[in-house]
């Protein structure tokens, strides 16, 4: 996991809800809304109104194959760190009302399961560690998959639900 990053530090709106933790394999974790991923993901957020939330922090995962090379984009190494040792202290730190898991690797591996998405997703009353949580898609795939709408409108189902959490 890389180091958590405010997705919204300017913003100036009230924290309405609490904090939000999105978890996600993301080509530029310190730059949230870099590149096509990015781009969408900031939409997905903003269509949720959360573009003047100030507590909506990006945790950034490393699929659990993958070696931690570093992104060629920035001018730092990512510190990629093993999720189970950086997200305690994420949670601690973050006291987040509400999880969002975007990816099927992130979240097969967070809550330690084989099911792909689209059955994770439809689990309803999911918590981790006992922080309400939603899983979903995550913006790459919805860029790649040969079916966008059908995924777009589920993964809205699934922010809508999200954003009723907490």
């Amino acid at each position: 996991m890389a180091p958590w990053v405010n997705c919204f530090a300017q913003a100036t709106g009230a924290a309405t809800g609490g904090t939000w933790l999105l978890l996600m394999e993301h080509p530029s974790p310190t730059t949230p809304f870099a590149g096509e991923v990015g781009a969408l993901l900031q939409r997905m957020l903003q269509a949720l109104g959360l573009e003047q939330h100030p507590q909506i922090w990006l945790a950034a995962t490393l699929r659990p194959e993958s070696n931690p090379l570093p992104l060629s984009r920035h001018a730092q190494t990512i510190d990629w760190q093993p999720l189970e040792a950086q997200l305690p202290q994420a949670l601690a730190q973050l006291q987040p009302a509400r999880l969002l898991i975007l990816g099927q690797h992130t979240a097969q591996h967070l809550l330690q399961s084989q099911a792909p998405v689209g059955q994770l997703r439809q689990q309803q009353d999911l918590r981790y560690q006992g922080i309400p949580a939603v899983v979903s898609y995550d913006p790459s795939f919805l860029l790649r998959t040969t079916r966008p709408q059908q995924y777009k409108a589920e993964t809205w189902a699934d922010l809508q639900r999200a954003a009723q959490l907490g």
